[in-house]
């Protein structure tokens, strides 16, 4: 029991504390955007103040941090606390460049199917070499990190040049709503999803150098939205458990996040860390502006939090059940129409460019990678197993079209065509075959340099696509810049391309070919959706 005089002082002592307190804790309070979403006013402050922590030696300092740190880092329950604390300095350390500056997140779900074709890695964002050369951009050219000795940063994308795919929106989704405490979250966040943004990126990313690449910053703070949104749903943003990395103790709120100045309790709330996030919905309105039918989840709103049976209603032919961490068995089960879906049928490959419905199950992680992270193979094994039975179970619900499709992503798409590749894209009908669609030549602007052609088609239903391929061919049979050939897809087409200057005609030939090949895609599926 305190004594009076105990208890006066402990008063006064509280009391100076408080005086010393700033009026305002937080100088900056940040809404953290997707990185699409910034200006380039925004985007250039970023970069910059990055760029001036560089050349001061302060950004490998966190490098440092994450290397020395591993055990606390990695493969336990402090993974989305600690890197919540380094996040948090890191933008601290950027603000004290420039105080307006607040870090962003790249959303790669959205651009899951075509990873390698985001525009994150374009000049105005984070430029790239796919194939392991050095990374030069306008304001990244001539970093040399320093960790684990002095190179210059490099990417060596997985599938030869292409990056395969990522975990998509509605699986994040799925895992958001469905783990039901804590560290079952953490275990399948920790794996695919963030591990394969690392591996398939490759290079420094694939490393616990990761933070070299300035890109893992993007990255983790999509990571610590991803937390963020399961603290919301859950409702209780304390929710902490598991064992500790020593494995001698569980966790505590009280537990340090060495060597940042934090406990696990003070980065529960990220209203007290000065921040907060602002969804991002770009995907789903672009489609939803071009008529095509999305998903009706697109992330955690502020007002219309993701639950199971929204989930189920969303997708009514396929049951979704908490997932169950007893046994090694994919706790989401098919019904109605896609119990007839073969697998076979439903099975995009990871690194597979061209199919425009069907989403694709990423790639099973290196066990090495897997050792690295301080995870458990086979509990990471049993994780791709769940993810990809709902893939392809997703994949085989009739009418059903994922927002991150690349029929959704003519941006993506459009990269192809711009670099006069010829590519074949695929729209798959159900069990009856596949018709493609094959971009030939260089730039090409005619109709008959856009071939659709059916492959293996049962005989009962030859007939039938036979005649959908005449409709489409029909629907694009006149010199592709006229608006006609595509008025299913884009609107204004003729005025787009009467506004584009003489002295650009191959951006014009690129758009046309673009707005054609998806026209045919976007009036197959209307037509398979009302069959």
């Amino acid at each position: 029991m305190h004594s009076p005089l105990s208890l006066v002082l402990l008063i006064i002592a509280a009391a100076a504390v408080q005086a010393q307190a700033p009026a305002d804790a937080c100088p900056t309070r940040c809404v953290r955007k997707e990185v699409r979403a910034l200006t380039s006013e925004q985007r250039s402050k970023y970069f910059n103040a990055m760029r001036a922590i560089m050349k001061s030696g302060k950004y490998d300092e966190f490098t440092d941090h994450h290397l020395t740190y591993t055990n606390s880092a990695h493969g336990n329950p402090a993974f989305f606390t600690w890197h919540r604390a380094m996040l948090r300095e890191f933008e601290k350390s950027l603000q004290a460049v420039d105080k307006d500056v607040c870090m962003h997140y790249w959303s790669w779900d959205v651009d899951s199917q075509r990873p390698d074709a985001s525009p994150i890695f374009t000049a105005d964002y984070y430029q790239t070499d796919a194939n392991g050369g050095c990374v030069n951009s306008e304001w990244l050219g001539g970093w040399r990190p320093q960790h684990p000795n002095n190179h210059c940063l490099r990417r060596a994308f997985d599938a030869s040049g292409s990056l395969s795919a990522f975990v998509g929106p509605e699986l994040l989704n799925s895992i958001v709503a469905r783990s039901t405490d804590y560290d079952s979250f953490r275990v399948r966040i920790e794996g695919s999803p963030h591990a394969n943004v690392h591996v398939n990126i490759g290079s420094d990313m694939s490393t616990m150098a990761s933070p070299n690449d300035p890109l893992f910053y993007a990255h983790h703070t999509f990571i610590d939205k991803l937390w963020a949104n399961w603290q919301k749903i859950r409702g209780d943003i304390t929710l902490y458990s598991g064992r500790h990395w020593s494995g001698r103790r569980s966790v505590s709120p009280s537990d340090s996040l060495e060597p940042f100045p934090y406990t696990v309790a003070n980065v529960f709330d990220t209203n007290a860390l000065c921040y907060t996030y602002e969804e991002f919905q770009g995907s789903a309105q672009r489609a939803a502006a071009q008529g095509l039918p999305v998903a009706k989840i697109q992330g955690v709103q502020d007002n219309e939090p993701i639950s199971l049976d929204k989930i189920n209603s969303v997708f009514p032919n396929v049951v979704f059940v908490p997932f169950d961490d007893t046994n090694a068995k994919a706790t989401a089960k098919a019904v109605g129409a896609s119990e007839s879906a073969s697998p076979s049928s439903t099975t995009v490959a990871a690194d597979d460019k061209y199919n425009l419905v069907y989403l694709r199950t990423p790639k099973p992680l290196p066990a090495d990678w897997i050792k690295m992270n301080n995870l458990t193979e086979e509990v990471v094994r049993q994780h791709e197993q769940e993810y990809s039975t709902i893939v392809t179970q997703l994949n085989g619900v009739k009418g059903y079209v994922s927002p991150c499709a690349l029929l959704h992503r003519p941006d993506l798409l459009a990269n192809d065509i711009k670099a006069k590749k010829a590519e074949q894209y695929v729209c798959p009908i159900a069990n009856k075959g596949n018709l493609e669609f094959k971009v030939q030549g260089q730039g090409a602007q005619e109709a008959s340099n856009i071939l659709a052609t059916v492959k293996k088609a049962a005989p009962e239903v030859q007939g039938d696509l036979e005649q959908l391929r005449g409709q489409i061919v029909a629907l694009v049979g006149e010199p592709v810049v006229s608006k006609s050939s595509a008025s299913n897809f884009l609107t204004s087409l003729d005025e787009k391309e009467k506004n584009t200057p003489a002295s650009e005609p191959a951006k014009a030939n690129a758009h046309a070919l673009q707005a054609s090949v998806l026209a045919m895609a976007a009036s197959l599926v209307a037509a398979v959706m009302s069959a």
